[in-house]
């Protein structure tokens, strides 16, 4: 039976027909070939109509955002679940769709509610390398790098700051990330005033420079938010202690850990970027499966370097940088517990 997902302002609401569980059948949502966003049908299979969705205006409420008898929370977002069906297009070998989809959530994706992370992009450019698309690849690349290198979440504090405003709350909050940079650290876990008219609290802040994923802000509502999140609910006061890179030492460590993560991913990045070109541009030379290439990578072996002067003639480096090797061998070594 084929099922028809319903959004409403970026919200999976209902399906027709309806399921009897949505959590559990939450496949059947993901496989819909046909959508309904905002009162308009797309076919999710024809290029024209996903190159013909709207963005959703995220910013609005959802009157029913449980369907079924399940809350599907990230799950029910449209940019995840088109992702989801990029990703059934991929396993049925329909990979010209399947980017084009992608490409699709990936415009979506920067106004959504889920701060998405630049890893979470990138598997475009994954995809655009294992088909040989190169010049397209190397194009998102570039402009997911550009995107994140001006503090996508940025944008998102804005979006939500002025949805707040709509709303007609003034008072905010940030939140608090143990893993964040100096910067974060000194506005992070205060309330704020977006209008500056409450002088009890500090003004919203300027952009600051960021180096970690970010604090966002959050709707502060007096006398519900305050006892559970400030010590001895002491919100004014705690506002407004000083600006000041307040961390402790363990959590300098897990920034330290946030950054040796960071670039881990982005070599994991590089290496699948590495072995599709060397797949093909030098096929008869490229191990047999990524995996095979990884352990050749973090073994250095002979055949590795042997590899690495071949794909060095044709303009490709794959060798680490100094950087990248002790970043990687400081995320092997330590084991993080978050609190």
């Amino acid at each position: 039976m084929d099922y028809i997902a319903i959004y409403e302002n970026g919200y999976l609401i209902r399906t027709i027909p309806a399921l009897s569980d949505y959590y559990n059948e939450r496949d059947k949502i993901y496989n819909s070939r046909y959508i309904i966003s905002d009162e308009i049908k797309y076919d999710l299979e024809s290029e024209s109509s996903i190159n013909s969705i709207l963005i959703p205006d995220f910013t609005c409420q959802v009157e029913s955002n449980t369907p079924g008898e399940y809350t599907l929370g990230v799950t029910g977002n449209f940019d995840y679940v088109l992702r989801m069906k990029a990703s059934e297009l991929r396993n049925r070998k329909e990979k010209y769709l399947s980017i084009c989809l992608l490409k699709k959530a990936c415009e979506i994706m920067q106004y959504s509610r889920i701060t998405w992370r630049k890893k979470d992009y990138m598997r475009l450019v994954n995809w655009l390398y294992e088909d040989g698309r190169f010049d397209e690849a190397d194009f998102f690349e570039e402009k997911f790098n550009n995107m994140f290198s001006n503090n996508l979440h940025i944008e998102k504090r804005k979006r939500d700051l002025k949805r707040y405003v709509e709303l007609g709350h003034d008072l905010t909050m940030t939140s608090s990330f143990n893993g964040c940079c100096s910067e974060c650290a000194k506005y992070r876990k205060r309330v704020y005033s977006i209008s500056g008219k409450d002088k009890r609290f500090p003004k919203v802040p300027d952009p600051w420079d960021c180096k970690c994923q970010g604090i966002i802000f959050l709707l502060f509502l007096e006398d519900i938010t305050s006892a559970a999140y400030f010590p001895n609910s002491d919100y004014i006061g705690y506002s407004n202690r000083p600006f000041i890179d307040d961390r402790t030492q363990e959590e300098k460590r897990m920034h330290q850990h946030f950054l040796d993560r960071k670039i881990y991913e982005e070599v994991n990045e590089k290496d699948r970027k590495n072995y599709q070109l060397i797949i093909h541009l030098l096929p008869q030379f490229a191990p047999k499966s990524m995996s095979a290439y990884s352990r050749m990578r973090n073994n250095n072996t002979q055949q590795f370097q042997d590899l690495a002067l071949k794909a060095k003639k044709i303009g490709v480096d794959i060798l680490l940088s100094n950087e990248e090797q002790t970043s990687i061998k400081r995320k092997r070594q330590i084991t993080l517990r978050i609190p």
